[in-house]
């Protein structure tokens, strides 16, 4: 593993990182990315969300706001994706991300978001919540990124 990753926040505070690279593509956040970064994290901290588009652009902050009433939420990981248009332009238009990983302080929280059900109510958006798995072997995340 790449130990050492930046996780978009000094310790203590609370992130959302939420991008995509921009037009010089500067930073680029993927899913990827974020998945190198939670593979230094305790993965009993870490939770899946799923069927997040209809959150948004926002989706990172609501995701935040809605977790944190459980407890503290260290950060939230959204990668919003490019999508070339069949216009004569080559400019790509952003779509929402429907994946997204959120990393909590305490594995307990976790554990209680868990709890609360596989389909949650955030900001009137039925979404889908998942435990998150480091990977282990090739192969073993089959699931994790619907494609």
């Amino acid at each position: 593993g790449q130990a050492g990753l930046p996780l978009a926040a000094a310790p203590g505070a609370a992130a959302v990182a939420s991008g995509a690279a921009d037009a010089e593509g500067d930073e680029a956040e993927t899913l990827r990315t974020h998945l190198q970064q939670l593979q230094a994290r305790d993965p009993e901290r870490v939770f899946i969300v799923r069927k997040i588009n209809r959150l948004g652009f926002d989706s990172p902050a609501t995701l935040k706001n809605h977790f944190e009433q459980i407890g503290p939420v260290e950060s939230v990981l959204v990668a919003h994706s490019h999508v070339r248009c069949n216009s004569r332009t080559a400019l790509a238009r952003l779509r929402p991300s429907g994946l997204g990983f959120v990393l909590m302080t305490s594995v307990a929280d976790v554990r209680r978001v868990l709890a609360a059900g596989e389909f949650q109510n955030v900001g009137g958006v039925a979404i889908r919540v998942s435990p998150f798995k480091k990977r282990l072997a090739l192969g073993s995340l089959t699931g994790a990124a619907e494609e």
